[in-house]
């Protein structure tokens, strides 16, 4: 579980937590991040994937599940 504002400050994603994604996509993990209204405008590039609605509706590779 992601918590809303841990990851980036302001709208600035450290290199630290570029790095940790990259490295986690690297060995084959998909990243989705929780929750979508917030994650999307700072971490599109960098995640597979975002969840919202309580899981209701998910997004994967810009494509509604």
């Amino acid at each position: 579980m992601i918590l809303m504002g841990t990851l980036a400050i302001g709208t600035d994603v450290p290199l630290s937590i570029q790095k940790a994604f990259y490295e986690l996509k690297k060995e084959g993990h998909l990243l989705f991040i929780c929750p979508y209204e917030y994650a999307s405008q700072f971490f599109q590039q960098y995640v597979d994937g975002f969840i919202a609605s309580n899981g209701r509706y998910v997004i994967y590779r810009n494509k509604v599940l």
